[in-house]
């Protein structure tokens, strides 16, 4: 996907402090959960909410998987996000 931070801006609204992500645009944009994982759908595209929210943020698609301080993955706080790799036990 070649979305870039200002088109993520204009799409959505994003509260660094609750980690609220809404929508602000009329194109279908679908918010679901999927195996325990926030996912957006924009245009049939599958994005994990986190990485939208880096690049939101950062301007910049994560280099890695974004994950949770607390390993909440519904807290979408700025302050709970960073950058990491996923291991398996």
């Amino acid at each position: 996907m070649n979305k870039t931070q200002q088109d993520m801006r204009q799409m959505f609204r994003y509260d660094e402090i609750t980690g609220d992500l809404s929508t602000c645009v009329p194109e279908p944009i679908h918010m679901c959960p999927d195996s325990n994982v926030l996912v957006i759908s924009i245009k049939g595209v599958k994005i994990k909410m986190s990485k939208v929210i880096w690049l939101y943020v950062t301007g910049e698609w994560p280099s890695g998987d974004v994950l949770h301080r607390d390993e909440d993955p519904w807290n979408m706080k700025w302050s709970n996000l960073y950058i990491g790799e996923v291991t398996i036990h």
